[in-house]
């Protein structure tokens, strides 16, 4: 497709949408798909779900969000809803979309990027208006050649579809295809309503977006979202992305991006900003007479709960639910913007967006001292930094560079919030404080939050040890916890937790002394969790 081809695919896409907006009955609505009430699982679209599955969205609270198999998010891929905007605010039914009576939307797209290099050779991978990845693992250093299977869709779970009253996607819950169990295996619900599927970059020939159009980067890409409908959460969205590279080759300077076209409404009078030190991203509008919202228009945003990890003496990271020593989370590391019409129109322009650049390679002239970020000031206070000249606005939002070798992993996982109070800066004003409101400080607060299993336990450091060591276990939800030490013959020398546990990663120590004081003899010992009749155990090696 050529660069021009593909710009008048993304107009039509926005002409389709106003029309469909100003009532005239446009081709996906003329297809009369009936979608059920809020807690019922949606229809799976006239494709082939393994093919292109958008037929998913999470709704259990105040927003209503799509989700893809195929690397996009909050992207109404085959127009359900008359249009192609995914991310629809504030959510109060089904209905009233469909009848028009309440069908605001804040985000018209939004997917993972990906980017790095291969020898002399930069690669990237894009879920824009089209997208590059197909469903389904990676097998063999490729794609699984059934990636069309319907096995690859999205599963969807609910509070209320579990063992108890289980629906066919927790009948079926593909957990050898990587869906998160928890600790008895049983498939995990994360808040009240989980999305989960994988896809992959692997396949050549889908490579053809013009933000792309290179060889695959040979990454498998597991993906979750949830949301839950408490006071603290009721507009929010969690995304994670578990990626593997499954190829055969190192990436080097890999990025991982979220990239957005964000709506507010009206598309063409969006600003953006970010917040460097929280991690922070946002799009807020620039008058308080949007086309849409009126006289209160909406801000929409997200943060970067855990980046990828990176090594560092002496640190701790949180990956996979698990706390690792001697690497650190990065954060936020670039954010970059355009408009509709400085789309990246190859590979070295996308891959200059994600590492904080113009897209010709040269920095914004307001960034010194090599910050990669653009607009960092605070627009409710006016102070730095701000967009101006409002447009139909992208953003990206990365982390890296890594190194990626062939069997590695890392994880990344996201909040997305939208907030509607008074005006345009009241609303932007309340989601700042709502993204900033928990932002943690350590890796520990970090965990309480996203540990996706029911518990764990880290192995003990140092090890070996002499006069002490400590150990790390984390609780998903409060829990009675008993943590002893067992000596090689099974007798039990000490117990260090013996108590009911908050939620979280928390830090024990143990002295090398048994219950009465003594010290211990050298030796292997085993430090046993215990967690509703389930064991986590690792060993340490005591040296005197």
């Amino acid at each position: 497709m050529t660069g021009l081809a593909q710009y008048s695919g993304r107009v039509i896409m926005k002409l389709q949408e106003t029309i469909a907006v100003c009532g005239v009955v446009c081709l996906a609505a003329s297809m009369a798909v009936a979608l059920p009430p809020k807690n019922q699982s949606s229809p799976h679209s006239s494709l082939s779900p393994g093919t292109m599955d958008y037929s998913k969205y999470v709704n259990a609270n105040k927003l209503l969000g799509f989700v893809s198999n195929q690397g996009h998010l909050f992207y109404d891929g085959t127009q359900f809803f008359g249009r192609f905007d995914g991310l629809y605010f504030p959510y109060t039914s089904v209905d009233d979309i469909q009848s028009g009576v309440n069908d605001k939307t804040v985000v018209y797209s939004a997917g993972l990027w990906m980017g790095g290099c291969v020898g002399a050779d930069t690669l990237v991978s894009v879920a824009e208006y089209s997208s590059e990845y197909v469903a389904g693992n990676m097998k063999g250093g490729t794609f699984d050649p059934l990636y069309m299977d319907a096995k690859y869709r999205v599963y969807k779970l609910y509070r209320d579809s579990m063992a108890a009253n289980p629906n066919a996607d927790y009948l079926q819950w593909p957990v050898a295809q990587g869906a998160p169990v928890d600790g008895a295996g049983h498939p995990l619900l994360l808040g009240d309503q989980t999305a989960w599927c994988v896809f992959s970059d692997a396949k050549a020939d889908e490579h053809t977006n013009n933000a792309g159009g290179t060889s695959p980067l040979g990454i498998e890409v597991r993906q979750t979202v949830w949301a839950t409908d408490d006071a603290d959460h009721d507009n929010v969205i969690f995304l994670k992305y578990q990626l593997f590279n499954r190829g055969t080759r190192q990436i080097t300077g890999f990025y991982i991006s979220l990239w957005a076209d964000p709506d507010l409404g009206g598309a063409s009078d969006d600003l953006v900003g970010c917040d460097t030190l929280k991690n922070t991203f946002f799009a807020y509008n620039a008058t308080n007479t949007d086309s849409r919202y009126g006289s209160i228009p909406p801000a929409w945003g997200g943060r970067l709960l855990c980046g990828p990890i990176v090594p560092r003496a002496g640190d701790s990271a949180i990956s996979f639910g698990k706390i690792v020593h001697g690497y650190r989370n990065l954060g936020m590391t670039a954010f970059s913007k355009y408009i509709n019409g400085t789309d990246p129109a190859s590979h070295s322009h996308s891959y200059n967006y994600m590492r904080g650049l113009m897209r010709d390679g040269s920095t914004y002239m307001y960034m010194g001292n090599g910050l990669r970020y653009a607009n960092s000031g605070n627009p409710v206070t006016q102070q730095g930094d701000l967009d101006e000249d409002p447009a139909d606005r992208r953003l990206m939002a990365t982390s890296g560079p890594i190194t990626f070798n062939p069997g590695d992993s890392q994880e990344v996982i996201y909040e997305f919030a939208t907030t509607l109070a008074g005006d345009r800066l009241t609303s932007l004003s309340e989601l700042l404080y709502r993204l900033s409101a928990d932002t943690p400080t350590d890796v520990s607060s970090v965990a309480s939050d996203i540990l996706p299993e029911a518990f764990s336990l880290s192995q003990n450091y140092p090890n070996p040890f002499n006069a002490g060591t400590s150990l790390e276990f984390a609780l998903s939800r409060p829990q009675s916890v008993r943590l002893d030490v067992y000596n090689m013959l099974g007798q039990r020398v000490t117990t260090l937790v013996d108590r009911f546990v908050s939620a979280g990663v928390h830090r024990v120590s143990w002295n090398g002394e048994s219950d009465n004081g003594l010290p211990a003899a050298s030796g292997v010992y085993e430090f046993r969790l215990n967690v509703a009749g389930a064991n986590r155990v690792v060993r340490g090696v005591l040296l005197k």
